[in-house]
């Protein structure tokens, strides 16, 4: 039995144009949902072949073009509007100072004549070669921009959090409240009104291969009541989805990927079923070009892999209280069953001797008392979590002061106290608004103090250094920002581009 498992057809909002089907050099005014600002036919773009990303033609944006796209319904749940943009070297910004060049901006309020309201907006201005990005402060966000090759612009917004990610070239450049406005004003609505594409006077900028599409949530293959546990109530569901399957419920009966619930699915589910409790997922799908990376990254996917099999669900409530002693018999089995799993490679016996003697040299020290320990003060045990860590086990730095030790300690200790629900797994695989305002000021209040800086101890050819908010803070602040399957809306992207 095979079933499909691609939805037809786009539901009401959805749109992907990539261009193709335009006659080449005429206007698009009144096509494809394309109009003019304020319907003015004169004002549209064309589609031309000079440059393509996808295909043999994308749209041309120069001189007195202002073009607009506009959506209906897009008024709740989590959206990505993505295209893609060609930048010549030889590109000159137009328009009177200080508001030199072209625009790319997305509107939540948008009708003929007015009202407008703009939630996103970028300027590419050729007299510093920087994109001005309004990142919803009245300071823009500067960043050079690229010329001479298709690089993406991505939008994630969430209208139910009433939260916005913009991202140039796979690197983050602002976060904030979508009905913020892009100085911070307020007053916009929670709606995705418009994508304008704006030349301003400027020469030709190129844009393909765009989409505004909803946000599926992340889905760990086999977990089909989505609590992140794999058990008995998850084989219902299972067999549920393979009799009759539903592309909304059934994506997580999909074991492979591959949009096809077959019987392969059925022996892969039943492998990781009696593999062990926890939902697994290898971090690289969130990732582009992760198997490209260099060994250093690998060791760090696969370290997360390993941390997160291990205590992932455990809250921070039970994993800072808890002596190492109590915890490790659920951590031995988690080890026995990842080793014999082969979901990550790992020196099980290796690793379980280092687990043990940790265990018995902690003593009656709490993880948190273990965690915030002063310099000197048990060398037998720090010397037995850096091994751990040359294992590929997340063990976080342990304090350099008796200072530190302090910080490290009232830390923890926030974190006990504002966010006891605080998971290693939810902590790399969450996107902050999904975090309570509470939970946010634990993590940040923490995080000043010093926990959470060294977690994976990240390589440092992280893309972090590119992202404004680790061009103040140490690049050890780094996490995923795919949104599929995995987001972020305050951390840094992991890769392997070379830190300047």
């Amino acid at each position: 039995m095979m079933v499909s498992l691609a939805c037809v057809g786009l539901v009401k909002g959805q749109w992907e144009d990539d261009f193709e089907t335009y006659v080449p050099g005429a206007s698009l005014h009144g096509l494809g949902g394309w109009q003019g600002w304020d319907n003015n036919p004169l004002l549209s773009g064309m589609a031309t072949a000079p440059q393509a990303f996808h295909g043999l033609q994308s749209v041309e944006v120069s001189g007195p073009v202002n073009m607009v796209r506009r959506f209906t319904g897009v008024t709740s749940g989590r959206w990505q509007l993505r295209t893609t943009q060609f930048v010549p070297s030889d590109y000159v910004a137009g328009g009177p100072p200080p508001n030199v060049g072209t625009y790319f901006a997305l509107l939540n309020t948008y009708e003929d004549g007015g009202p407008y309201n703009w939630s996103v907006q970028f300027r590419f201005d050729s007299t510093d070669g920087q994109i001005h990005c309004d990142c919803g402060s009245g300071t823009s966000v500067l960043r050079p921009y690229v010329t001479d090759r298709w690089v993406p612009i991505e939008v994630v917004i969430d209208l139910n959090l009433d939260a916005a990610e913009v991202f140039y070239d796979g690197r983050l450049l602002g976060n904030y409240p979508w009905t913020g406005g892009i100085l911070g004003e307020g007053g916009g609505a929670l709606n995705v009104a418009a994508v304008q594409l704006y030349a301003n006077g400027s020469s030709s900028v190129f844009y393909d291969y765009a989409s505004l599409l909803p946000v599926a949530g992340y889905c760990c293959p086999g977990d089909m009541d989505a609590n992140q546990v794999l058990d008995g109530r998850d084989v219902g569901g299972f067999v549920d989805c393979y009799l009759d399957p539903s592309p909304d419920q059934c994506r997580c009966a999909d074991q492979d990927g591959n949009g096809l619930l077959d019987d392969s699915d059925i022996g892969m589910f039943v492998s990781k079923l009696l593999a062990g409790p926890m939902c697994f997922e290898d971090v690289r799908v969130g990732i582009p070009d992760a198997l490209s990376d260099p060994p250093e990254v690998q060791f760090f996917y696969d370290t997360v892999n390993r941390t997160n099999y291990l205590i992932g669900d455990i809250p921070a409530s039970v994993l800072l209280t808890s002596t190492p002693s109590a915890l490790l018999p659920q951590v031995l089995h988690r080890l026995n069953s990842l080793a014999t799993s082969g979901l990550v490679p790992a020196d099980a016996p290796a690793i379980a001797a280092a687990l043990t003697d940790a265990a018995a040299l902690a003593g009656p020290m709490t993880v948190l008392d273990v965690l915030s320990m002063p310099p000197g003060s048990n060398p037998a045990l720090a010397a037995r979590l850096d091994d751990l860590r040359a294992l590929g086990i997340d063990v976080p730095r342990l304090p350099d002061t008796a200072d530190e030790a302090a910080g490290f300690l009232l830390g923890h200790s926030l974190v006990l106290a504002g966010a006891p629900d605080l998971t290693y797994t939810r902590y790399y695989f969450t996107i902050r608004p999904l975090f309570s305002a509470t939970e946010r000021n634990a993590i940040d209040n923490s995080r000043d103090l010093g926990i959470f800086s060294e977690t994976a101890e990240n390589p440092k050819n992280s893309k972090c250094c590119f992202i404004g908010i680790c061009d103040t803070k140490p690049k050890k602040f780094c996490k995923f920002h795919q949104v599929s399957p995995y987001s972020t809306l305050t951390e840094c992207d992991e890769g392997s581009d070379p830190c300047p």
